[in-house]
């Protein structure tokens, strides 16, 4: 992964290498009563039931309580709402590569699907169940999962870090196939040296490797198997072309991107046409403005929302307070309380629920308000024209990891 953007921002690369604090695992309050949580469950599947395309977003990557409620969601999405494909903000390669062994009737395992799903969620316990939940549909063919980001090199992923490159490669020449191949390899694991340097060079390098690869898969016979190698090498090469960005550029050209990967996703599709898409709150927000880094240009759920419309459903998820996990150094960061004039305080108050749900009607109702949907950073919106819809916890908690 990118040295540069670990050090400069996008909770995704910050976050998709970081071990979780042992502590945590000893003392870590629950959130949600289960009665709680499935009302509220059965609440937002009311609404997101007839919708093509559902976004479910979170405050950030590390909220425990948030993910035990989205993996609830998806289990009634999929079982009474006919959605039979789950979309996660993580690398597209090794999706591919499952969906290729799904073709062959070759076994995919839980260890490859939470490999997939990548370092932010697939070492969280709360995940647990909706993997052992997915796994046999996937097998079926009965339930599609997919990624719709191009980043490559995400922690223990199964298929991009090792055998990737070479199938790749393979269509190379012999006297290019090994140096292409290295390359790939290099750039996936980022094992960059003074030898190897991760500069304008090497990248001008990879991508004239990649470029040959797409001319030589396209003089051939286009199968399934062609066309999603196609679809990694153009998505490998989207995303070597952002690592000198600034981070101004690097975020809406991602989201950008993740949209294009959907938008494939989407087309091929065949009778995989109900699709949820597990992400963050600001990619999900059908505005631009859920935060300022979407300046320049919009993020992923306006662009859904502008092509869906009525069909698509952005739901966020926030917390009135609590803590979840930032970085190795600090597992347990506190939430800032919701202010008493906050979305979250005027959500909640009068209830004893633990998790409510608040449709677009409501939020609509209660106006201009801070809200904490942003990295639990609150700012004030009419949130009804950021979310078609919106869960609110009470406590928010980091996840609960295994080794």
């Amino acid at each position: 992964m990118l040295k540069r953007l670990h050090e400069s921002q996008t909770r995704l690369l910050r976050c998709a290498f970081q071990l979780f604090a042992f502590a945590w695992l000893l003392a870590g309050p629950q959130v949600c009563s289960a009665q709680a949580r499935t009302t509220a469950v059965t609440q937002a599947a009311h609404d997101l039931c007839g919708k093509q395309l559902v976004l479910l977003g979170e405050a950030d990557h590390g909220d425990g309580a948030t993910v035990e409620f989205k993996a609830a969601l998806v289990q009634r999405l999929v079982s009474k709402c006919g959605f039979s494909a789950v979309y996660f903000e993580a690398g597209t390669y090794d999706f591919l590569k499952m969906e290729e062994m799904v073709r062959a009737r070759q076994p995919v395992d839980a260890a490859m699907l939470a490999s997939s799903i990548g370092a932010l969620w697939n070492r969280d316990e709360e995940l647990k169940t909706l993997i052992d939940f997915l796994l046999p549909q996937v097998n079926s063919g009965a339930v599609r999962v997919g990624g719709i980001d191009d980043q490559i090199g995400a922690a223990g992923a199964f298929y991009s870090l090792g055998q990737l490159p070479n199938d790749l490669a393979s269509i190379l020449p012999q006297a290019r196939r090994i140096d292409c191949a290295e390359q790939m390899r290099r750039r996936a694991n980022y094992d960059f040296s003074d030898a190897h340097p991760h500069d304008a060079a090497s990248i001008a390098s990879l991508d004239r490797c990649l470029a040959d690869i797409q001319q030589a898969l396209r003089s051939g016979p286009i199968d399934s198997l062609t066309e999603d190698r196609l679809q990694m090498v153009s998505e490998f090469r989207r995303a070597i072309a952002r690592d000198f960005l600034p981070i101004a550029d690097f975020i809406p050209r991602r989201d950008r991107g993740m949209y294009d990967d959907l938008r494939w996703l989407m087309d091929h599709a065949g009778s995989h046409r109900k699709a949820i898409v597990w992400t963050a709150n600001a990619h999900a927000a059908k505005s631009a403005a859920i935060g300022d880094e979407y300046r320049k240009a919009p993020n992923l759920g306006t662009l859904v929302h502008k092509e869906f419309g009525s069909r698509a459903f952005a739901l966020g998820i926030s917390a009135a307070n609590g803590s979840h996990y930032w970085s190795r150094s600090d597992p347990t960061r506190p939430i800032p309380a919701a202010a008493p004039d906050s979305i979250e305080s005027r959500a909640l108050a009068g209830r004893s629920d633990d998790a409510v749900y608040v449709s677009e009607a409501q939020l609509k109702k209660l106006g201009a308000a801070p809200g904490s949907f942003n990295l639990h950073h609150p700012h004030s919106e009419h949130w009804d024209e950021i979310f078609d819809g919106a869960v609110i916890l009470r406590t928010e908690r980091p996840p609960l990891r295994t080794p």
